[in-house]
């Protein structure tokens, strides 16, 4: 029998998301999931809503709560059933393309380079491959992501990469396929047990046994399932997974969403999965489907949302709040702002679900395509602890690091988060690693695996800011090199504090400055006014930043004496 040992909860707050479905305005007919990724690189994360039998749309952030339909500017107007959308850069030039996947077609969009899509369906191998869901992982670590189609009532697919846009069927050789009987629901890529290649996880609807497939770095693939424990399916009708690790040990645990009963399965270190969501409150679902793990009030744990389409059992929407030893169901009267607490977006009835920063303040936003046609957003609106934001870039391996394990320590947890193309249930969250930090102000140590034994190590990464982890190359921001230093002997960075700042921002620099200048942009790269008090000029050098007029999000300060350069990224909260 396994002893469960938590890391003691937080106290910093509970999970609070503000209604920003109206503001937004977002319509799509026949609706079913939804991806979210920065598909132009402007910084904001985009939009893309995958719609059965009408337009599927793409809606570009325009980073001030609206957004703009680019789907006929870009090359995406496509008719027919879909389901899926998949970004991912498929053929390593550094931009995301995109994947449709539908129950009798898939159809993949190149992007051009300026953000645009060129249609690339004909020479891609993938005509005529529908499917009920996909995911993309490189189970080859070969640099390219390949392609699963979970399948229903036929035999499920694995297509390898062989890079420009072209894919060929290895199922047979890979021995994935499955009963061709079974009714296909989600299926995504996750290193379960830390061997640095890629598993493969299936669920089925009805009684089907859920699989494991090991990747033990050659074909075919051995279905662990049974041997682990993961193939018992509880009450059945398995539909969603999502990964989260719930109880904080450094292993992804996996939330399985089905007809009033949900599924959650320890990772006894890779070796088993072990049920355990009558031990943890997590077990009541209605009739469920998409599911995200997330820290949603920054306090160092990781909370579920499942989205449903039906009120079964009075649990059409969830939200689970992790309080370290017991997954706290929360009333839609606690969590939801913004609207009337029983309005119609607690109840909206959905399939699909992704988790994204859409507005850069360091919050997790809720992002789902309602089956009446609204696109629901629910922005992170509750008093949070501190956090980081990591995000990858690939050499060697694929560009967005999908499929790479994040693992990090702070002085009091540690945390483990894999990226993935294709999870919840037929959608696909933002490829960044969120972690709320709770009252710890630094990660002490931060390592990449980015498959094989590729990794990354970084140490003393300051809260409050979204950092971009390039392979190889260590860590830097949006806009520049971190730590930034320039000139001789310049200190290891500034110090800003408070963060999130409000009102007032203080700097501090050890060291004389001579006649400093201060300049602040935003992500864009745009310069700001900065309205500086200076308070000393001797060791050390401070100021206050008044940062009251600008928006949420985060802002890039440099410093400059003629000699030096210092320069970090700040946050800003409303």
């Amino acid at each position: 029998m396994a002893l469960l040992v938590f890391p003691e909860g937080s106290a910093l707050g509970q999970p609070v998301f503000d209604d920003r479905t109206r503001e937004a305005g977002l319509k799509v007919q026949a609706p079913f999931g939804i991806a979210a990724l920065d598909y132009d690189k402007d910084g904001w994360p985009d939009l893309m809503v995958a719609a059965d039998s009408a337009e599927s749309k793409l809606f570009r952030n325009l980073g001030n709560g609206h957004y703009a339909d680019e789907t006929a500017r870009t090359g995406l107007s496509l008719a027919g059933s879909f389901h899926s959308p998949l970004f991912a850069d498929l053929n390593r030039d550094g931009w995301a393309d995109l994947l449709m996947v539908g129950t009798e077609d898939s159809r993949l969009f190149l992007s051009d380079g300026a953000g645009a899509f060129v249609d690339h369906s004909r020479s891609s191998g993938l005509l005529g491959a529908g499917a009920k869901t996909a995911t993309l992982g490189d189970f080859d670590n070969d640099g390219l992501l390949d392609l699963f189609l979970a399948i229903s009532h036929q035999p499920d697919r694995l297509f390898r990469n062989l890079g420009n846009g072209v894919f060929e069927d290895i199922s047979a050789e890979a021995q994935i396929e499955g009963p061709t009987g079974a009714l296909a629901m989600q299926a995504l890529w996750w290193d379960f047990n830390h061997d640095g290649w890629l598993d493969l996880v299936a669920v089925h609807d009805v009684d089907e046994p859920s699989r494991l497939y090991r990747n033990d770095g050659t074909l075919p693939f051995t279905d662990v399932a049974l041997e682990t424990g993961f193939s018992a399916v509880g009450s059945g009708n398995s539909m969603g997974v999502g990964l989260g690790d719930i109880d904080g040990d450094g292993w992804e645990d996996v939330y399985v969403t089905r007809i009033q009963e949900g599924g959650l399965y320890r990772n006894e270190e890779g070796v088993s999965l072990t049920l355990m969501e009558d031990a943890l409150g997590a077990w009541r679902n209605g009739w469920s489907w998409g599911v995200v793990a997330g820290d949603f009030d920054n306090d160092a744990d990781q909370d579920l949302f499942i989205v449903s389409t039906s009120g079964m059992g009075g649990a059409p929407i969830l939200l689970y709040e992790n309080r370290g030893t017991w997954l706290y169901e929360r009333s839609s009267t606690n969590w939801l702002q913004g609207s009337v607490p029983d309005s119609s977006v607690a109840g909206a009835f959905s399939f699909g679900l992704a988790q994204a920063d859409l507005d850069l303040d360091g919050r997790i936003d809720l992002a789902y395509p309602a089956q009446d046609g609204r696109v629901v957003l629910l922005h992170g609106a509750g008093p949070v602890g501190n956090w980081i934001q990591i995000q990858l870039e690939g050499t060697s391996a694929n560009y967005h690091g999908m499929g790479a394990r994040i693992e990090a320590r702070t002085r009091s947890r540690v945390f483990t988060r894999s990226l993935m193309a294709g999870d919840s249930y037929r959608s696909q969250s933002e490829p960044v690693v969120h972690l709320g930090l709770g009252a710890d102000d630094m990660v002490e140590e931060l390592v990449v695996h980015w498959g094989g034994s590729q990794r990354d190590t970084l140490r003393s990464i300051p809260a409050g800011s979204r950092y971009i982890v390039r392979q190889g190359a260590g860590a830097t921001t949006s806009l520049g090199q971190w730590p930034a230093q320039e000139g001789p002997e310049a200190p290891a960075s500034i110090d800003a504090f408070p963060l999130p700042a409000h009102s007032r921002v203080m700097l501090r620099i050890h060291g004389e400055l001579r006649q400093p200048h201060v300049s602040l942009t935003d992500l864009l790269g745009r310069e700001l006014p900065a309205r500086l008090v200076p308070l000393s000029e001797s060791d050390p050098w401070e100021a206050s930043l008044d940062v009251d007029g600008l928006s949420s999000g985060v802002y890039w300060v440099r410093v400059t004496d003629g000699e030096h350069v210092f320069s970090r990224a700040i946050s800003v909260m409303r």
